[in-house]
């Protein structure tokens, strides 16, 4: 049996060539709950993929913002989600199915800052592709739940970085694996925290 509120998130966030769209796929496959299905985006060399309830697949996140050449996918609790739009109304996202919507639109206008920001309204993880830059930021408050974890792994062939608020799942691709520490993010393979100080790794 599988457990809904493990599967029902989880998601993969990866930038590199050593696997597959295809492989990613699978991977979340095998834990996805039944009327669940995996939504997938991909750009060159970026895959980022997450089990959706399948009713709402168009909806849900990964979102990609093509205007911006954003991609962003999370794990949060919907309530907390709900009140954060609240807070943040002047994005005008009015649809329950849209919220997740917002990381996006606020890592447009506050860069790394966006994990500070939304902090004190919710509990949530976070990856980010921007195309602009070429690169992947991942973050993290404080979990609440077990898909507001994040974690993070190196290929075992290409050492490439993959994230996934699930570490089970990074298993099959990743040798180490480890969890990035609350109210903290990752950018280009260093640790910040949320006030975008640089993390001195020996802490942990």
């Amino acid at each position: 049996m599988v457990d809904l509120e493990r599967g029902g998130q989880v998601f993969i966030a990866y930038k590199g060539t050593e696997f597959k769209q295809s492989e990613i796929e699978n991977a979340l496959l095998e834990i996805c709950p039944e009327d669940y299905s995996i939504k997938c985006i991909s750009d060159d060399n970026v895959v980022f993929a997450k089990i959706v309830f399948y009713k709402f697949k168009s909806e849900r996140d990964p979102f990609w913002n093509r205007k911006e050449g954003i991609i962003t996918v999370n794990g949060y609790n919907q309530d907390e989600l709900e009140r954060a739009n609240k807070v943040f109304a002047f994005y005008n996202i009015e649809d329950i199915d849209r919220y997740h919507m917002l990381t996006n639109y606020m890592y447009r206008d506050y860069r790394n800052n966006l994990f500070k920001a939304l902090s004190s309204h919710m509990h949530f993880c976070s990856a980010i592709y921007d195309k602009n830059a070429d690169s992947i930021i991942a973050g993290v408050t404080k979990p609440n739940s077990k898909y507001t974890h994040l974690y993070y792994g190196y290929t075992k062939q290409n050492k490439e970085f993959m994230f996934s608020n699930d570490e089970n799942v990074l298993e099959s691709f990743c040798g180490e694996i480890n969890e990035i520490p609350d109210n903290t993010f990752m950018k280009n393979g260093e640790l910040y925290t949320l006030d975008d100080e640089k993390v001195n790794k020996d802490r942990f």
